[in-house]
C-alpha cells in the first residue's frame, strides 16, 4: 500500500494446527510437512515449516490487500494439499494437546520459540513462556515493512516501531471482539508484543483468528492499513480520549488489562464503534 508517498509492505507468519478428522484429535506436524525455522520450504506465495507442534507459514510481502488475502489462502492450500484428505488445518489461537502428549514428543517439538519478543510500552524483553503448560499457542504475526537494511538495536529505528506498535494496539481493538481467547495472551500475543526486524517491525500481538476466513484477512489488513494512514496524517493519535503518554505505565495496564480480557478505563464498545466508522462500518 502506498500512504502519503510511502510504500509499505504487509507480511504475515501464520501458526495453525492439524487435526485427524478420522479422531477428532489434534496430532502434532512434526514430520507432516517439509522446511523448518532455519530452512523454510519455499512454495507460491510463501514458505511452509513445523514449528514446535504447529504448521507455520510465512507470506511473500504484499502490497494491497487483494495480494495479501491471494498470498494467504494460497499458502494454506499448498498445506492443505501436503495433509492430504485425512487431516484439517485449523486457527485455533489455543491448542490443547494435554501434557503427556507433549511430553511424548520430540525434544525439538516441545521447544518454544527462542527469541526474545518486546514489549513497546516498557521498551523490555517479554518474559520466555512456560514450556510446561499442557497446549500451545497459534500466532498471527503480522510483518509491516517500509525500509532496508535498518540496524534492529538503533534507538530511532526501536522508537519507531514502539510507536507504530503502540497505535496498533489501539486500532486492533475491534479484533478482541472476535478473538475472544485469553489463554494465548497469558503465555504469547500480549499488548505491545514485537521485533525490530532490518525493513520494519513484526507485530506479535494478534493470534492466528484472523487466517479463518477471507473477511478475518480483509479485516486485519483494513485496521493494519487505517492504522498506518493516521500515522501518516497530521492527526497522529487514536483519539481525544486515549490522549496520554504511551510511555506512561497505567497506559501500558489499560492495554493489558484489555488482551486480558479484563475491566478497563474506557469503554470498548465506543472505541470500536469509532474505529468501525473509520473502516465505512464494513465489518459491524
Amino acid at each position: 500500500m502506498k500512504i502519503n508517498g510511502q510504500e509499505f509492505l504487509i507480511g504475515a507468519d501464520p501458526e495453525l494446527f492439524i487435526k485427524d478428522k478420522q479422531t477428532g484429535k489434534f496430532v502434532s506436524a512434526h514430520g507432516m510437512l517439509p522446511g523448518t525455522k532455519e530452512k523454510p520450504y519455499k512454495v507460491k506465495y510463501g514458505a511452509i515449516q513445523v514449528d514446535g507442534m504447529a504448521a507455520e507459514f510465512n507470506i511473500d510481502p504484499a502490497k494491497t490487500k487483494s495480494q495479501f488475502i491471494r498470498n494467504v489462502t494460497c499458502v494454506v492450500k499448498q498445506i492443505e494439499d501436503y495433509l492430504g484428505d485425512r487431516y484439517e488445518l485449523v486457527a485455533t489461537p489455543t491448542c490443547h494437546f494435554g501434557k503427556e502428549f507433549i511430553d511424548a514428543q520430540p525434544l525439538e517439538s516441545r521447544i518454544l520459540g527462542c527469541d526474545p519478543d518486546f514489549d513497546a510500552y516498557t521498551g523490555k524483553s517479554n518474559p520466555i513462556p512456560d514450556v510446561e503448560r499442557p497446549f500451545r499457542t497459534g500466532a498471527g504475526h503480522i510483518h509491516i515493512g517500509w525500509t532496508e537494511g535498518q540496524d534492529v538495536g538503533n534507538p530511532d529505528h526501536l522508537e519507531v516501531c514502539k510507536h507504530l506498535v503502540r497505535n496498533l494496539d489501539y486500532y486492533t481493538i475491534p479484533t478482541l471482539a472476535i478473538d475472544t481467547d485469553i489463554t494465548r495472551r497469558e503465555l504469547y500475543g500480549n499488548a505491545g508484543a514485537f521485533r525490530p526486524k532490518p525493513y520494519g517491525v513484526e507485530y506479535r500481538t494478534p493470534s492466528n483468528f484472523w487466517v479463518s476466513s477471507p473477511k478475518t484477512m480483509s479485516m486485519m489488513y483494513d485496521l493494519v492499513e487505517l492504522t498506518l494512514r493516521k500515522l501518516t496524517s497530521l492527526n497522529d493519535t487514536p483519539s481525544q480520549e486515549f490522549q496520554r503518554e504511551y510511555g506512561n505505565l497505567s497506559v501500558r495496564n489499560e492495554m493489558r488489562a484489555r488482551y486480558l480480557n479484563k475491566s478497563s478505563i474506557f469503554s470498548d464498545e465506543k472505541i470500536i464503534q469509532g474505529i468501525h466508522k473509520e473502516l465505512g462500518g464494513r465489518y459491524v
